[in-house]
Parts: structure tokens; sequence; C-alpha cells
């Protein structure tokens, strides 16, 4: 007769009546963790672990496979709460559930409706980084101006919500602003509609965008003197050759702060802005008058080897915030509403007024007219070069002339105080 293998019995499990002065009186293991079932309730337990964390669970198979359910911690959850939970979590197993399943669908994001924070990070990830340099601004545009509304799920934003939003920023910061956040807005709910399978709607298609009249400020030739003498006066040379490069070349304030002496053939005297740092995303080259040369020169002496004409503070990346140096530029020049861009409207604006064509004013400021692209390509830098000369050699005359007044009534005061 075959000898049968020693099987050792199962120790069976701690079974009590679990009540609040059964539970106090459960040790808390050293190790691991202790499980103590009720005597009265299937597969309804209470598990202590070593760190003294106790918790209410039922044991049921769900679909045909074993399952624990956790129901509650104790003493948060009563033994009284957490068996009429065992009735109510039994019922919805009897019924098919997985009560396990249906918690973690709750803990994740609702994909079809979604919070804006979500929508945000995913726009901003997916849609703007690839395409757009100028997303961190966009993002911090929306979070800085509505940081209450990354929690809202879309379903919850309301035109009226919009509306009210749109005119309060209007009022208190501007159309411009208020018309850029609009657009931010639209745009989420756009990527919401496309990516989330968001059906609600876009609200903000119904609210209309403020009138924004288009800025007209540029310097003009009694200011010009001004402006020179307050960049010639600054203590940051950099700052200084910056505005220089501004007023002789019309480039953009991204492109100048990024510009490399790589790029830049002195020789030819042609800064080509590569499709990277370009607004429309297409090389552009850039005439540079005799001063503009110098004062590359100048920076290409100075830079010690360094890859960027402005670099930032410790050399190692390109000049990134000007904000500051420049409204005290502009403060020593008497301006009050002078922004750097609209010393780009001035260049364009001497052209202009020293008889250029819109053509070729367009073509020295990188505009990509699609009408014109044909023209464009036939069109080579040397008309555009002229155009740029006849403009900063009138700018250049205008202070010339201004100083050379100034000097002259120098000199009679002078006599008059001798006489």
């Amino acid at each position: 007769m075959t000898a049968q293998p020693n099987r050792q019995k199962r120790t069976p499990p701690t079974r009590t009546r679990l009540t609040k002065r059964t539970i106090d009186a459960i040790p808390v293991p050293a190790t691991g963790r202790t499980v103590v079932f009720d005597q009265d309730v299937r597969g309804f337990y209470l598990e202590t672990t070593s760190s003294g964390a106790r918790s209410f669970y039922l044991y049921r198979k769900v679909n045909g496979r074993p399952r624990r359910v956790r129901l509650g911690g104790y003493p948060d959850l009563t033994p009284e709460a957490a068996r009429r939970l065992v009735q109510k979590t039994a019922g919805e197993i009897a019924e098919g559930r997985d009560p396990n399943a249906e918690r973690r669908r709750r803990r994740q994001p609702d994909r079809s409706d979604p919070t804006l924070g979500e929508v945000l990070a995913h726009t901003v990830e997916h849609h703007w980084k690839p395409n757009c340099r100028t997303w961190a601004h966009m993002e911090r545009l929306f979070e800085a101006n509505s940081p209450t509304w990354k929690s809202r799920r879309l379903s919850a934003v309301t035109k009226m919500d919009v509306l009210e939003m749109h005119r309060r920023l209007g009022k208190e910061n501007g159309p411009y602003l208020a018309n850029r956040w609009r657009g931010v807005l639209h745009r989420l709910f756009e990527v919401a509609a496309g990516d989330f399978n968001f059906a609600g709607g876009n609200p903000v298609r119904k609210v209309k965008p403020f009138t924004e009249h288009e800025r007209e400020r540029f310097v003009t030739p009694e200011e010009l003197p001004r402006l020179f003498d307050a960049i010639d006066a600054a203590e940051d040379v950099r700052i200084a050759d910056f505005l220089r490069l501004a007023l002789l070349t019309g480039a953009r304030k991204t492109a100048l702060m990024r510009m490399r002496f790589a790029d830049v053939d002195l020789p030819r005297a042609v800064w080509t802005i590569p499709q990277t740092d370009s607004k429309n995303k297409s090389p552009v080259y850039v005439p540079l008058v005799a001063e503009a040369v110098e004062v590359i020169r100048s920076r290409l002496f100075a830079a010690g080897g360094r890859e960027w004409v402005f670099p930032g503070r410790h050399g190692k990346e390109h000049l990134k915030d000007v904000r500051k140096p420049l409204a005290k530029v502009f403060k020593a020049a008497g301006f009050e509403d002078v922004r750097l861009h609209d010393l780009r409207r001035t260049f364009g604006s001497w052209q202009a007024a020293n008889g250029s064509s819109e053509l070729l004013i367009g073509k020295s400021l990188g505009h990509r007219n699609t009408r014109s692209t044909a023209v464009y390509a036939r069109l080579t830098l040397d008309p555009v070069r002229e155009s740029v000369e006849r403009a900063t050699d009138a700018m250049r005359s205008v202070v010339h002339a201004d100083r050379k007044r100034r000097k002259a009534e120098e000199r009679k005061q002078k006599r008059k105080g001798h006489g």
C-alpha cells in the first residue's frame, strides 16, 4: 500500500463578531498583517497591518474570480456601517459588476469631459510645443488670467462665464489681451472636441472678440534724436547695441535675441535669420548697412568666442528678457508709450517716407505675402539694401542735424556768457 504524503493542515482563519470592542482588542502584528473574519457575515473581515492601520474588506468571487474589495478604514468606517456596505457591495457583485474596476474608472479622468487644466496640458505638449514658438506665452496667458478655471470641467463652462471673463479682462487689461485669452480658450475647446471626443460644444464661439485698433505708434523725426541720445548714454552696452540693430534692421525681438555670429556674413553684409527663428517659418535675409556691420563687429570683438551676438547673463544662452533695460532707455528718452516693436514700425515708416515701395519695405521686414511670393523670389537684396540705406541715412541725418543745432546753441550761450 502506497504511503500517503504528509500534508500540513491549514490553520483555520480567526473568526469573531467584529465590533468596536473586539477590533480594539486585536493586537498589532510586529511584521506583516493579520486577518480576522466576521463570524456572522461570509467573506467580511478586518485586516490589521504592522503600522497599526485597520481596514474592512469583503472577499468574494467576482465573475468567477476571487477578489477582495476594500470597504474602508477603521475607525472612520464603523463596523455597523461596514456591514451595510457589505450588503450593498455583495448586491453589485451579484448583478455581475466589479466594484474594483468601477472604482478604478472613477479615479481616472473623464476623457469625454476633461478639465480645462487637462486639456491645456495636452494641448501644450501635443499641439503647441511642436508647432508654435510662443507656446509658453499662451500657456502663461491662460494660467495668469484664469487660474481657477483649470479645475473646471468643460461641461461646466457656459457662454455667460466666458462673456463675463472676457469683458472683465477687456476692462482691466485692454481688448488685445482679452481677445488673446479668448483665442486660447477657443483653441482648448477645439482640441477637446477632436482629441477628447468632448461633445458639449464650444461656448467661446458665441462670444465676439473686441474690436482692435491697429497700433500706429512709431518714433517721429522730433523724437528720434532723443532716442539716439538715450541709446548712446545707456549703461548696458549690450542693450544699446540691441536697440541700434533694432533700428538699423527692423528685425523682430526674438530674432535679435537669438542672433548668432554664425548666421552673419560680414563680408557680404547679410544676416540670415534661420527658419527656426523666423515668424513665417522660412529663412529671412536681412541686408546690413555699414553702421549695423560695425555694431556686429564690435560685438564679435567683445564676445570672446561665444555663440550669441547678445549673450545672456552667464554667456551660455542668448538674451531672453529685455523689458526692464529697454524701459529704462525709453524713459530716459522721454517716451511713455513706445514699445520695442514700434522701432520695427519706425524702420518701415522711414523707408516709406523716403520713397520705397511696399514690396521693398515688406521684403526688408521679412513679410511673407502669398500674392507677392513669386516676385519676392526674383527680388535680389540690392534694391532692398538701397531702401534700408536711404531710411537709415535719413534717420542719422535728422540726429546729426539736431546734435549740430544743439552744439551751435551751446557755443552761442558760451559767447554770451563771456560777453
